[in-house]
């Protein structure tokens, strides 16, 4: 009471607060609390960029709409297991049916890929996808994809690094050693035809040049092969 005396400069009445002066420092608490976790909401929202989430790597995720593969009882799925996916069933993405745009991008082994020449030269149906050396993910699928390349040699395969510099994408394709080309989107003429939202991003394409699905996220090598399979009919 003499302390309340001391703080007021009067006689505590009844239904006073017995200590005023603590609930500023409380309230300051409270906003401090707070800002510490937006700004951990903060940080956590840059950290994840645009790498899209996975499809075929663990458990059950909803990508795009649809379940992505996974192990027995929705666990982890090894790399050698069988997808449990149905390709019949799997979105294939809002460009599927319609032609795929023309596109023209330099590879590091100093060759041009051309989708028209490719068409037209080569003939194969053609697996491309979009990385950068910033992604993750795609650190992780190209390894996988590359395997999917070796044992589907009626399909083409070509990667290509989108929204990255030059040098560092060259540095990462020399650094994961795809078994098929990898190139770079210098002029833009991917990212302004293939839209996507994050990356890995695959677009499988058939031997007329029509947009058979794409595929955000990262996929396993089984994923791949069973859209394959089903898609190009191999």
């Amino acid at each position: 009471m003499d302390e309340a005396r001391e703080e007021t400069g009067r006689d505590p009445t009844p239904g006073d607060d017995p200590a005023p002066s603590r609930r500023p420092a409380r309230a300051v608490a409270v906003w401090i609390a707070a800002a510490v976790v937006v700004a951990a909401g903060g940080i956590a929202f840059l950290m994840a960029g645009r790498e899209a989430p996975p499809v075929g790597v663990v458990g059950v995720e909803i990508v795009e709409g649809a379940a992505a593969i996974g192990g027995p009882e929705g666990g982890p799925q090894s790399k050698d297991a069988q997808p449990v996916l149905d390709p019949a069933s799997h979105p294939k993405g809002a460009l599927a049916g319609e032609p795929a745009p023309e596109m023209s991008f330099p590879l590091f082994d100093g060759s041009t890929f051309v989708l028209s020449e490719h068409l037209s030269k080569d003939g194969r149906p053609l697996v491309l996808n979009f990385w950068a050396s910033w992604c993750a993910p795609c650190r992780d699928e190209i390894p996988e994809f590359s395997e999917v390349a070796e044992s589907n040699p009626d399909v083409a395969f070509v990667g290509v690094a989108v929204e990255d510099g030059w040098d560092p994408a060259k540095e990462f394709a020399a650094e994961v050693g795809a078994s098929y080309p990898l190139g770079y989107d210098e002029n833009g003429s991917v990212t302004d035809n293939y839209p996507f939202i994050g990356l890995p991003v695959t677009y499988l394409i058939d031997a007329d040049g029509v947009i058979a699905r794409q595929v955000h996220g990262q996929m396993t090598g089984p994923a791949l092969q069973a859209f394959i399979d089903h898609d190009f009919g191999a």
